[in-house]
């Protein structure tokens, strides 16, 4: 074979691969191209920077912490318990320290679970939470106010209401 046949027959051979590459995939579409402003507009979905997020509302509560840091000492408490449906009490304490005693009309939530349970807390009254010492309660209730619920933790914990000599319940 001559080399003008050869280069002929590759020729020939590229030309039938292409029209049979052309005519299985198509040269064009059936719907009608869009120009610019006729394409889909898509918004970009924004991302959230969590931590940043955190943050912020960190620096916010710091901000406007009230003069009483979010408290309420015993005496208060026993003033405020008089306005019947004002208040909801939370004793994060465990749930064996809670049967012993425990502030009347208080829920135990263990302050290990309270994550779990904010749907359960109501955000139309003020809460207030205790502990043993104060310490969690006021970790607890910043985390709330964060969360935007209105809360107050007790001074000094449930041994400064015992202190005072005001009602305790037993039990459930």
């Amino acid at each position: 074979m001559s080399r003008k046949l050869i280069n002929r027959s590759i020729v020939c051979l590229v030309l039938v691969f292409s029209f049979l590459l052309i005519l299985v995939t198509g040269c064009g579409s059936t719907t009608p191209a869009t120009t610019p402003a006729q394409a889909p507009v898509s918004t970009p979905t924004p991302t959230v920077d969590k931590a940043s997020v955190l943050k912020q509302a960190a620096v916010d509560y710091f901000t406007n912490i009230p003069d009483s840091y979010n408290m309420i000492d015993a005496p208060g408490l026993q003033a405020r318990l008089a306005e019947q449906g004002k208040i909801s009490l939370v004793d994060i304490r465990q749930a064996n320290d809670f049967m012993v005693g425990h502030i009347p009309g208080a829920i135990n939530i263990p302050f290990q679970d309270l994550g779990k349970k904010f749907d359960t807390l109501p955000k139309d009254k003020q809460i207030v939470i205790y502990c043993y010492t104060g310490q969690s309660a006021s970790m607890a209730a910043a985390l709330l106010k964060i969360n935007g619920f209105d809360v107050l933790s007790l001074s000094n914990g449930y041994p400064e209401w015992e202190k005072n000599k005001f009602p305790v319940a037993k039990g459930l």
